[in-house]
């Protein structure tokens, strides 16, 4: 994924979990194993592991736990753990709290980037990305943080103070 490795990375831009309710019950407990993978500091293994699974078999229209314990298995995690995480609900109330948050926002759809006060949706080529990302940091100095925001459930917030 080049945006990581380019901007997320490099923490140039900040990238944020948002599971809207269009995507149900099933995208909330996937965004809460990817908070539990977290945990573990397998947040990006278990990422790269899921879309590896979906890229051939895509994904179950349900919440699976038991498929997902093994993608997360097969990134080396704990499937145990990772079904304790989901059962404790530990993470339901931060997905919850970050769904308010994207709906307050008005984020509708895969992918939204936040740049100052413009709000740009839709996933784009990286190249198309990559071109208004740096035009923004250059009329900013490298200053600003940018926001793009996944709805994808595959995809979590990476820390920036």
């Amino acid at each position: 994924m080049r945006l990581r490795e380019e901007y997320i990375d490099t923490e140039k831009i900040r990238l944020s979990l948002l599971p809207l309710p269009i995507h149900g019950e099933a995208a909330r407990k996937e965004a809460q194993a990817a908070f539990c993978a977290a945990e573990h500091g397998l947040f990006w293994a278990f990422h790269d592991a899921m879309f590896a699974y979906s890229d051939v078999e895509g994904l179950p229209a349900e919440f699976d736990p038991e498929l997902v314990a093994s993608i997360l298995a097969s990134a080396g995690g704990d499937p145990e753990e990772l079904k304790g995480c989901l059962s404790s609900g530990a993470h339901a109330q931060e997905v919850e709290r970050i769904e308010e948050i994207a709906c307050k926002l008005g984020v509708r759809g895969i992918t939204t980037f936040f740049l100052g006060n413009w709000i740009i949706p839709g996933a784009y080529p990286f190249e198309i990305s990559q071109h208004f990302i740096d035009a923004f940091l250059r009329r900013n100095r490298g200053k600003a943080r940018i926001y793009p925001f996944f709805t994808s459930t595959l995809s979590i917030a990476k820390s920036q103070s």
